[in-house]
């Protein structure tokens, strides 16, 4: 019996059963007649229509309940963290500068879990991603075999259109200083006109229609660019990345899916391990992305196809004393195991540097 003050919405037919997404105390979910299909009653153990979220005790914790691990395609990515890069409470992501390579990595990754049975919303907002898909596609499905799982595909391209699909209507506003001079200074300001409520938020009826697993948004620095690289600007740009990354952080708790963002590097890192270079978007982005890889490759024309995976942020382990080795083939990203090439992608200080 649902509780009183819950009801359905969109309701429909699934090989011959009731079936809708379904607002619940604690959100939106997806049921089959009777019977909750929703993340937290399949690792949580309680269902949430019902009831809150139960407490856990950590030794649960310890034996790898309560938070899903995803792996990626690439040893070299894993072998960062330990086992699993990706899981359903960290945000994980991915910057570097223009073309290095960013979104082939993502699409290769969705690729590969849907292969494993994963769902996945690829939230695009660059464009160029359908001739992007039609070279890629038949590479990988020959690669990782026929997909069990769905990739779907969304694209929102200016920040206004991405934040009412994340449930706000904002505005982004240029605000003059005055003055009369006839190039008028000022900032640009981030207003949120309206917050819309869970069930009528377009992206959580998407993940649960769809039983979506894994989320990539590629990438959150192209809307960004609305707000111009005057630092007056800088706090409204901060504040609407951290109205993208906490609703974000919410599907996961919500959904339990894993979170992959992309980004693009602040500036020109001449020597990535010395700059320590970081993401655009501000303070939020660096406060939220709990797992943190840079990608760059060496300026030497023999190392041109090779990528370097820098450890920027993870848990317990020292910023910057970790990196890997992929190379870029026809089949996309490929593991590196020859000890000497890997040797020879990181220049001598670098090399002194990562023990």
């Amino acid at each position: 019996m649902w509780l009183q003050s819950e009801r359905w919405i969109d309701l429909r037919y699934i090989n011959g059963k009731r079936s809708g997404l379904y607002v619940g105390r604690s959100g939106l979910h997806v049921t089959e007649e009777d019977f909750c299909t929703c993340v937290g009653f399949q690792f949580r153990k309680k269902c949430r229509h019902v009831e809150e979220l139960r407490m856990i005790e950590v030794e649960e914790i310890v034996n790898g309940k309560g938070v899903r691990e995803f792996k990626s395609s690439l040893s070299a990515v894993n072998d960062l963290f330990g086992e699993s890069a990706y899981n359903s409470d960290e945000i994980f992501a991915y910057y570097g500068m223009s073309k290095i390579g960013k979104s082939l990595l993502c699409y290769q990754e969705a690729m590969w879990f849907a292969s494993q049975g994963l769902n996945v919303l690829y939230l695009e907002t660059e464009g160029g991603m359908s001739q992007f898909i039609r070279k890629w596609h038949d590479v990988f499905v020959a690669r990782f075999g026929e997909k069990k799982g769905k990739v779907y595909m969304v694209s929102k391209k200016s920040i206004e259109t991405l934040m009412e699909y994340l449930g706000f209507r904002v505005q982004v506003v240029f605000k003059s200083a005055g003055g009369g001079k006839k190039e008028e200074k000022g900032k640009l300001e981030f207003k949120v006109l309206e917050t819309l409520r869970d069930e009528d938020v377009q992206i959580m009826k998407d993940i649960a229609s769809a039983k979506i697993d894994v989320l990539i948004l590629d990438s959150l620095s192209s809307p960004l660019r609305v707000f111009t690289t005057d630092r007056q600007s800088f706090p409204a740009k901060s504040d609407c990345a951290g109205y993208i990354l906490r609703t974000l952080a919410k599907l996961q708790e919500v959904f339990g899916i894993a979170v992959i963002v992309v980004n693009h590097a602040s500036h020109d890192p001449t020597n990535p391990y010395e700059s320590e270079v970081q993401m655009r978007g501000g303070s939020a982005v660096q406060y939220y992305s709990k797992r943190i890889v840079f990608i760059d490759r060496r300026a030497s024309k023999e190392f041109s196809d090779y990528r370097r995976f820098w450890l920027v942020r993870a848990e317990d382990i020292k910023a910057w004393s970790k990196a890997t080795v992929a190379k870029i083939t026809d089949f996309g990203y490929e593991d590196v195991t020859d000890e000497k090439i890997i040797d020879r992608v990181f220049t001598q200080t670098e090399q002194k540097k990562l023990g």
